[in-house]
C-alpha cells in the first residue's frame, strides 16, 4: 500500500511540472520514484510501448495520446499501479 501512494505522489508531481512541455518533440522523460523503498521493478507503457526501469531512475519513452500506465513492484509489497 505504501508503495503504491508514493508511486501516486511521484507521477503527480511529475505530470504537474511537465505539461508545459508535452506538445515539443516525439519523446518524453518519465521518472518513477518509489521512496521509501529503492530498487523496484517498473514498467512504463502506453500504446507506443513499453519501458522497464529499476526505481529510483527514468525512462525516454515515445509520447503518446493514450494512457500512460506505470507499473511498480518489488518482492514484500504489494503491486502499485499508475494510469494517467
Amino acid at each position: 500500500m505504501i508503495l503504491r501512494q508514493t508511486v501516486a505522489i511521484a507521477m503527480a508531481a511529475f505530470f504537474a511540472a511537465g505539461c508545459a512541455s508535452v506538445s515539443e518533440g516525439s519523446t518524453q522523460t518519465v521518472t518513477v520514484g518509489t521512496a521509501p523503498v529503492d530498487d523496484a521493478r517498473s514498467v512504463v507503457s502506453t500504446d507506443r510501448g513499453k519501458w522497464p526501469q529499476i526505481s529510483p531512475g527514468a525512462v525516454l519513452i515515445l509520447k503518446s495520446e493514450s494512457v500512460l500506465t506505470v507499473v511498480c513492484d518489488k518482492d514484500g509489497w504489494q503491486e502499485a499501479k499508475f494510469y494517467d
